[in-house]
């Protein structure tokens, strides 16, 4: 089973919001680990799920930089990362007025 690396940290700077309770989840996505800016994956679809894992609660594309943000509830999240033959899952917390960093990199048993 090849590696399979998961960055995850949350910054505590506040961040612009729509909603009072809103905070922000963010990103980049990487196809095998591969460093930013090569292997990045364009069109990937972020899916967050509720505490469930079953409830799609949002969803989101990367943008031309392999780079995604979504504006959420405070609160807690699944984001389930595709690596063949499984899938990985991650728990995440998003906080009110702050931005939480999720960086995804998944792939790796497809080489």
């Amino acid at each position: 089973m090849g590696a399979f690396t998961i960055w995850y940290f949350t910054s505590y700077d506040s961040m612009p919001v729509t909603k009072q309770n809103d905070g922000t989840l963010s990103g980049d996505v990487i196809l095998a680990g591969g460093p930013l800016g090569i292997g990045t994956q364009k069109n990937y679809e972020v899916d967050v799920y509720a505490t469930d894992g079953v409830t799609i609660v949002a969803k989101t594309f990367v943008d031309a930089n392999a780079h995604y943000s979504i504006q959420l509830p405070a609160g807690n999240y699944i984001i389930y990362a595709p690596d063949y033959p499984t899938k990985h899952t991650y728990h995440v917390s998003v906080f009110s007025n702050k931005n939480t960093i999720f960086n995804i990199s998944y792939g790796s048993g497809y080489k």
